[in-house]
């Protein structure tokens, strides 16, 4: 109390100014409401899970100035061994669930912002070729192997897309079209970013000192065996600019085969799994909706470079948040087995790119 007999100074500050004490009000009377009582129940339910999974996305966010696998692989690392190292309460549940559902979802819609297809005329025909050429290729024997060796379908195919296409954003963007199982897509994109580390230390040396490639076929071949950005940068780059920009080039126009792809998933799922008009309504998810629809962005030029890049920036950290609550929710029991094996798969996925690129280099660049 102050000596005119006020609480304090904040008081008035706060509640008396007509600015703001209307505002507090109707605050008050929403919460009050039976929805807006739902919402603040919702709200501390999911508090706990979120906040979690928000740490984690932040502190593997750091760990990657250190350890160069990835946010994404880090962050997904990072729930697993939490998940299976310490037994979080029930409180948590909930807003885990949000996080690997609702941020992911948000995340891939955002993703659209970074696809300019204004990029795919500046390539010519020939990369365009070899890309188009190398990602169905790598899909189906991925997947023809996965079910030879008991993978399963959905992980065959995740590690297939992963490979062919983008890494973590194609796992995370075509998962729910495949009904894939969380446990399936933390393994495939631990195995496929886990791959393409390897990979940024090794192509630099195979296409230029093994093959003897010139500056512009390492970049391509960079930039179509790699599977995420940071991966192709950091290997094209090292061999120097010429080579770095074009590896990205292509990288980008790979990343732009995703919305054709995640188009012709959905169409394989409604003929085989949704034969009628109501179902058909139903299956396709909201997100990919949003997808399409942010990709126009970039295309013509709809938004400022600052805006799109803030929109990139909210979808990156969504995604880790995302991958993280998957990370939360995948129980190592009983899959040692069926890793050994995935890992493999994602070798030889991995393997069959880089051959194809190099095969269609010889055959039609020279």
């Amino acid at each position: 109390m102050t000596e005119d007999g006020s609480r304090s100074m904040i008081y008035p500050f706060l509640f008396k100014r007509p600015s703001i004490y209307p505002l507090y009000k109707r605050s008050k009377a929403v919460i009050t409401t039976p929805k807006g009582a739902l919402l603040l129940k919702r709200l501390l339910q999911w508090g706990p899970g979120i906040s979690l999974c928000f740490g984690i996305a932040i502190f593997a966010d750091y760990l990657n100035q250190w350890l160069p696998i990835g946010s994404i692989t880090l962050a997904i690392v990072m729930g697993i061994l939490i998940r299976n190292l310490i037994k979080l309460p029930d409180t948590f549940s909930a807003g885990i669930t949000v996080s690997d559902s609702h941020f992911l979802a948000l995340a891939i819609a955002l993703m659209g912002v970074e696809l300019d297809f204004n990029l795919l005329l500046s390539l010519g025909p020939k990369p365009l070729l070899l890309i188009a050429t190398c990602i169905p290729i790598t899909i189906l024997v991925t997947r023809f192997l996965g079910n030879r060796w008991q993978c399963g379908k959905e992980q065959s195919l995740l590690i297939g897309i992963g490979t062919s296409i983008c890494g973590s954003a194609a796992i995370a963007a075509c998962h729910n079209i495949l009904k894939a199982k969380k446990s399936d897509i933390g393994i495939s994109i631990a195995i496929v970013n886990g791959v393409g580390t390897i990979g940024i230390f090794i192509l630099p040396v195979i296409t230029q000192k093994i093959l003897g490639l010139n500056d512009l076929n390492s970049g391509l071949m960079i930039g179509n065996a790699l599977q995420a950005v940071g991966q192709v940068l950091a290997a094209g780059f090292s061999l120097g600019p010429e080579v770095g920009q074009t590896a990205t080039l292509v990288k980008m126009a790979r990343i732009l085969m995703l919305s054709p792809l995640i188009l012709i998933l959905i169409g394989m799922h409604m003929k085989e799994h949704a034969p009628d008009w109501q179902a058909m309504k139903k299956g396709i998810p909201a997100f990919i909706i949003g997808f399409i629809l942010c990709s126009l962005i970039p295309t013509f030029h709809l938004l400022p470079a600052p805006q799109i890049q803030f929109l990139s920036h909210i979808s990156d950290t969504c995604l880790m948040i995302a991958m993280a609550g998957i990370g939360l929710n995948i129980s190592l029991d009983g899959m040692i087995s069926k890793q050994k094996k995935s890992l493999a798969l994602g070798s030889v996925s991995f393997i069959i790119q880089l051959s194809l690129s190099y095969l269609f280099l010889r055959l039609y660049l020279g």
